[in-house]
């Protein structure tokens, strides 16, 4: 056999001992799909919460698997203590709002909390709660999902749960909105993360090969996460507190200087959310607006001082003038806080922890049985999660 030909055998063993290799590997992974998986190539959901279904609320969640989360088709979540809506004729409880409304587990949500108090409070009072909060939503996403929702589900009652670091969320989707000719918001398109990511998402799912499946999910996670995170997390602005509470930390005076045009957006934002209710033929004194308070507003963490609550007054004031009632939580979490209101947050983050989300859910319920239900006697003893 001359030297050619052996090279030509050479090379196809080392051909034949690769593709037999890749072979085993495809083996491989399937098997371990079927019997964990260990490493799941058939959900794509590791490629991070979005699922954007279309441009019309810029993205809703799928499950999470650190919290289990499940959305029905409306945006609703489905797995509760709660009764699901669509199983009862029950008057409907809608609740709005981004990542606090959204909450943590299923027991840990702000209607969680309020169904077990409204279970002795308002025991004669049958009652549906939809959860619809989605971490990321603010105020531009509300309006359209009000709309949407008040016509589908037929709420009975309608509580939107807006927080401070809306008004940044609303400047910087700004450029993201389709409005009609009147310049109304008709829909808010897929930020360039979730577009990227839903493509990407597609393209797993139609990859044949688990070796391919594998490949993506390794490069994803391994190389465009970090990436994206130092793209559209870390961008410009070094900490939480600079990019999303750039109004609450200045004074009043200064920050009405500084930050007019977006506090008029907001504001403008915040009107046509209560257009779109009022449009809907939806009554206006079963419409509550709700806020909350944040660590700075209780201790000066921030360059020394605490921070204001323009917000929480520009939302009360677009609610009044609407015939909504208002619902500012901070005077009833000063109360229950004292001085130890790092206790009820999550350390070096913007959301409250479970006993601080349990504190706000009751305060808001205390304030729901008299806004919605006459209820003249407020209770104030605290559930055991605040003790």
């Amino acid at each position: 056999m001359n030297t050619k030909s052996r090279r030509v055998r050479q090379l196809a063993w080392v051909f034949a001992g690769f593709f037999i290799y890749l072979g085993g590997m495809e083996i491989a992974l399937r098997v371990q799909q079927r019997l964990g998986p260990y490493y799941d190539l058939e959900n794509p959901n590791f490629l991070s919460h979005y699922n954007k279904t279309s441009n019309l609320v810029n993205h809703t969640y799928i499950p999470e698997t650190r919290y289990g989360f499940k959305y029905d088709q409306y945006g609703i979540r489905k797995s509760s203590p709660y009764p699901y809506y669509l199983e009862n004729e029950n008057p409907r409880m809608l609740f709005l709002g981004d990542s606090f409304m959204a909450g943590f587990d299923d027991k840990t949500t702000i209607p969680s909390y309020m169904w077990n108090r409204f279970q002795s409070t308002l025991a004669d009072q049958p009652l549906a709660f939809l959860n619809a909060g989605c971490p990321s939503y603010s105020v531009v996403t509300y309006l359209i999902q009000a709309k949407y929702l008040i016509d589908v589900v037929k709420p009975t009652y309608l509580v939107v749960n807006i927080d401070e670091a809306d008004l940044s969320n609303d400047v910087e989707a700004d450029s993201q909105l389709i409005k009609d000719y009147s310049g109304k918001i008709v829909a808010h398109m897929a930020s360039p993360k979730a577009d990227m990511l839903d493509r990407m998402k597609k393209k797993f799912e139609t990859q044949p090969l688990y070796l391919q499946r594998f490949a993506t999910r390794l490069f994803t996670t391994q190389a465009v996460f970090p990436w994206l995170e130092e793209l559209y997390e870390r961008r410009v602005l070094d900490d939480q507190t600079a990019r999303y509470f750039y109004v609450s930390r200045e004074t009043i005076e200064k920050a009405q200087q500084l930050y007019a045009k977006e506090i008029s957006l907001f504001r403008k934002n915040l009107q046509e959310l209560a257009d779109n209710i009022k449009a809907s033929k939806f009554p206006p004194q079963k419409v509550v607006f709700s806020t909350h308070a944040h660590l700075q507003h209780f201790e000066p963490l921030d360059r020394g001082k605490v921070w204001n609550r323009l917000i929480a007054r520009t939302i009360g004031e677009v609610a009044k003038t609407n015939g909504f009632s208002f619902y500012d939580g901070f005077p009833y979490m000063s109360r229950v806080f004292g001085d130890e209101a790092h206790q009820y947050y999550i350390p070096n983050d913007m959301h409250l922890n479970r006993k601080g989300l349990a504190a706000y859910a009751n305060g808001l319920g205390e304030y729901l049985e008299t806004a919605f239900f006459d209820k003249p006697n407020v209770q104030r003893q605290l559930s055991s999660d605040q003790k």
